[in-house]
């Protein structure tokens, strides 16, 4: 999966989420971003094999989001020219 990513100020933080139609409820694995997808206030291209979602069945991908959580503390950020490569 590639896709671009731009802070406001830069070093944002967030995580990325799976969902299969067969997954059930709460088991959605997700990607941190800190410490591996840094974030810049210049677009970045971002490239995350498929494999690091663990259970995740591609042939019946439901749901790609973005998530933020206190953990993250504040920011924005842009997210352009998602991709399943």
């Amino acid at each position: 999966m590639t896709f671009y990513v731009k802070g406001i100020e830069g070093k944002e933080t967030f995580q990325i989420g799976l969902l299969d139609s067969s997954t059930t409820a709460g088991k959605e694995p997700k990607i941190e971003s800190k410490g591996k997808y840094p974030v810049s206030a210049k677009w970045t291209k971002v490239s995350i094999p498929l494999t690091q979602f663990k259970g995740v069945k591609m042939n019946s991908l439901k749901n790609l989001n973005f998530g933020f959580n206190k953990a993250h503390g504040t920011g924005s950020i842009c997210i352009d020219d998602i991709a399943f490569e």
